[in-house]
């Protein structure tokens, strides 16, 4: 019967992985091995040494591709593929959106008036820049 010895190390990097990922099933999927392995690793932190090597192999590749995955995307440029009317009308629905986190922490209990604007909001009414207020941010700009 092969030795089954506790690896703290590789335990506690199981662990912190699941964590990471939220649950063991995502954790394990992300790694590529089976939930049952994972959930048994982390329980006990004890598996033969083909188990071990086998979840430390995985940890490590999902990291290389984490780290490359961040690079290519900080390095990436941003897309100028959004028109400047795209723009306006974002701002002016973010600015709504602000608008109604304003008037409710001013005033929480005219949550009736409140769900009027935010339905006026989701529909779409308010979303154009001509026909809203629009209100000062913090830097003066409206």
């Amino acid at each position: 019967m092969p030795k089954v010895v506790r690896d703290e190390w590789l335990a506690a990097r199981v662990h912190a992985f699941i964590e990471q990922r939220g649950s063991v099933s995502a954790a394990a999927a992300a790694l590529g091995v089976s939930r049952t392995l994972l959930w048994r690793f982390d329980r006990t932190g004890r598996a033969i040494d083909r188990t071990r090597g086998l979840l430390a192999a995985a940890l490590e590749r999902n990291e290389k591709e984490t780290a490359s995955a961040e690079s290519a995307t900080s390095a990436a440029p941003v897309p100028s593929s959004v028109s400047v009317d795209e723009l306006i009308a974002m701002r002016a629905f973010f600015q709504n959106m602000l608008n109604v986190i304003d008037a409710y922490v001013a005033n929480p209990s005219s949550s009736a008036a409140m769900a009027g604007f935010a339905r006026s909001i989701a529909s779409g009414k308010s979303m154009q820049p001509g026909n809203m207020p629009m209100m000062g941010g913090q830097n003066g700009q409206s």
